[in-house]
């Protein structure tokens, strides 16, 4: 009896060695750690996100908030099948100053067929609103709930591109470079009175009083304030976003031109236009010019600039603007990767 528990444990034993390597033999879909990859096989990736910027508006921006204020957040995600499976998120400070940077990221992945997402955006520490973009979900990312306009940080930048690490299969701490050359996938546009001149005689006539103006800017039909940036596609629109800004008449009496207001809108990669309306007012709450359905073109990665008369425009809804302001003005903002 004896020797037949013996010869049971030992044969429990032997279909247990049996099993475990058989095991080692095996592709499990789930990691120790939950992720999906291939076992035994680590590759880290070393990613370089590359970025062309134009720092002039960042320093004029710096100017309404300190250096440590600001942050700029760096976020890589690789995803498999179109679900998530890693991110890596840093810090970093913002310094002006430098017309090209370089991020280097690290992560460890399996040997998969990955896509890989770079997101780069700023943050202001200290503002009680939160992020200007929620991040949560990058096939799905969105504005900030607070719509936020006139600031250079809500520029951003991202890339999206294939990683097949297929033939890693097997292989242990290999590392591999990838190069991210990091887009804008916004525009800008800014609003420029030209008409100071005529505005110091509508005070001196007693038309308006005072140095301070809100301006309300309105877009009419829907604004994309969303992006998917596993597609590049623009989407979760929103009707009658507004915002305001409130500008002060310079005291230099040569200045004809005041920059209104200006934002940053979410693009496709096609160029296209924005209808608005703006009203100003004075500092009695009184409206003195009113302007609708403007249209301003855009294109990714540039400047617009729209000028004209706004603040000596009739605040009459069914007046005629179309000879009261200038050609747009686009500039490329994106300049050419060089080595």
């Amino acid at each position: 009896m004896k020797n037949t528990r013996i010869l049971f444990r030992k044969l429990a034993y032997g279909c247990l060695l049996l099993l475990c390597t058989g095991c080692l033999h095996e592709n499990p879909e789930l990691t120790e750690d939950g992720e999906m990859g291939v076992d035994p096989t680590s590759v880290i990736l070393n990613a370089n996100l590359n970025i062309n910027l134009d720092f002039t508006l960042l320093e004029e921006a710096d100017t309404r908030a300190t250096a440590n204020d600001i942050q700029q957040r760096v976020t890589i995600a690789a995803f498999l099948d179109g679900e998530e499976v890693k991110r890596e998120v840093i810090y970093q400070k913002v310094v002006t100053g430098r017309n090209q940077l370089n991020i280097p990221v690290s992560m460890k992945l399996h040997a998969r067929l990955y896509q890989i997402v770079a997101w780069v955006d700023y943050e202001n520490k200290n503002d009680s609103k939160g992020p200007y973009y929620i991040t949560d979900n990058l096939t799905s990312l969105l504005c900030s709930d607070s719509y936020r306009a006139n600031t250079d940080y809500r520029d951003a930048y991202y890339a999206c591109t294939e990683l097949d690490l297929r033939s890693y299969r097997d292989k242990w701490g290999e590392e591999i470079s990838l190069d991210l050359n990091m887009i804008r996938p916004l525009a800008r546009y800014e609003l420029v009175a030209n008409d100071l001149p005529q505005l110091r005689r509508m005070i001196a006539d007693g038309k308006t009083s005072g140095n301070k103006f809100t301006v309300k800017v309105e877009y009419n039909y829907y604004l994309p304030t969303g992006m998917n940036l596993l597609t590049g596609k623009v989407g979760h629109s929103k009707q009658y976003v507004t915002y305001s800004r409130t500008v002060t008449l310079p005291t230099d009496e040569e200045q004809e031109e005041l920059q209104l207001a200006y934002d940053y809108v979410m693009v496709n990669g096609e160029g296209s236009f924005v209808s608005v309306n703006i009203e100003i007012a004075d500092a009695d709450k009184q409206v003195i010019s009113r302007v609708k359905g403007l249209q301003v073109s855009y294109e990714q990665g540039h400047l617009t600039t729209k000028k004209g008369k706004f603040f000596s425009v009739e605040p009459n809804p069914g007046i005629s603007i179309d000879t009261e302001f200038d050609e747009d003005i686009i500039i490329d903002l994106d300049r050419p990767f060089t080595n």
